[in-house]
C-alpha cells in the first residue's frame, strides 16, 4: 500500500507524538547532575553589594525542559517558566527562586565536577562562609583558566550575605531619612491636619515635592529632628 503526502505526514505526526508521550523523564538529581554539568549554567547578577544566582539549563528540545522542571517541581523547587532564546535557536529553564536556587545547588553538587566549584561557591555565600568578593573572585579564576565564559568583574563587596542584606536595610532606611529631613516639623503637623481634613497622600506629595511613601511615614509620625 502506497500512501499519498497526507497519509504519511498524519504517521509522522502520531510518531513523533507517541516516542515524546514514551519519554521516561527523570529520575534522580544524578541524572539532573550530568545534564547540568552538561548544558546548565550559573549565571551571576551584581547588585549594589549584594550577589545574586540564578541556575539555568537549555535545550533545543522544550520536551526535555517540561520533563526537568517536571522533576524540580516534584522535588520541592520553584522553576521559573520555559522561554525561548530566538537568537540561539533554543529553549531556556532557569532558576531565579533564593530558596530554590540553594536547594537545587545542594542537591546537584554531589553529581558535577566541571561545574562543582561554581554550585560550592553559590552555596557558600549563600550560606555566609565567603563574601561577595571572595564568590567573585572564584567566578573570575575560571574565566582567566578558560573552563567557564564571561567576563572578569572588578568588584568592592567585602559583605557576607547576611551583613550586605542588613546594610541594605541601613542604607535605606538612611534615604528615608533625607527625604523626611526635607519637612520640618511644622510641615509635618500640616501634612498631618490635611490628612484629617481628608486629603490625599498623593495630591500632598506633589505639592511637597516628595514622595508618597515619605507623606505617610509624616502623616504617622515621621521622624523627629
Amino acid at each position: 500500500m502506497v500512501l499519498d503526502y497526507a497519509g504519511q505526514n498524519n504517521m509522522l505526526v502520531k510518531y513523533l507524538s507517541s516516542e515524546a508521550n514514551s519519554a521516561s523523564g527523570y529520575a534522580s538529581w544524578k541524572q539532573v547532575g550530568g545534564y547540568f554539568d552538561g548544558d546548565g549554567s550559573v549565571t551571576v547578577h551584581l547588585n549594589k553589594i549584594t550577589l545574586d544566582f540564578d541556575l539555568q539549563f537549555v535545550d533545543n528540545y522544550r520536551p526535555q525542559l517540561e520533563q526537568l522542571r517536571n522533576f524540580l517541581e516534584i522535588n520541592g523547587a520553584r522553576p521559573g517558566s520555559i522561554c525561548k532564546n530566538v537568537r540561539e535557536m533554543m529553549y531556556v529553564l532557569e532558576i531565579h527562586n533564593d530558596a530554590s536556587v540553594l536547594k537545587i545547588a545542594k542537591a546537584l553538587l554531589p553529581f558535577c565536577s566541571k561545574k562543582k566549584l561554581e554550585l560550592k561557591t553559590v552555596i557558600d555565600y549563600m550560606g555566609d562562609r565567603i563574601t561577595a568578593d571572595t564568590a567573585i573572585g572564584v567566578f573570575n579564576h575560571l574565566v582567566t583558566s578558560g573552563e567557564r565564559t564571561g567576563k572578569i568583574r572588578k568588584v568592592d563587596m567585602p559583605y557576607f550575605r547576611t551583613q550586605a542584606l542588613k546594610e541594605c536595610s541601613r542604607r535605606c532606611g538612611e534615604a528615608t531619612r533625607k527625604k523626611m529631613s526635607k519637612l520640618t516639623l511644622e510641615l509635618q503637623s500640616e501634612i498631618q491636619r490635611r490628612h484629617l481634613a481628608g486629603e490625599t497622600a498623593r495630591n500632598m506629595a506633589a505639592d511637597y515635592k516628595v514622595s508618597e511613601r515619605t507623606i505617610v511615614k509624616a502623616i504617622h509620625g515621621g521622624y523627629k529632628q
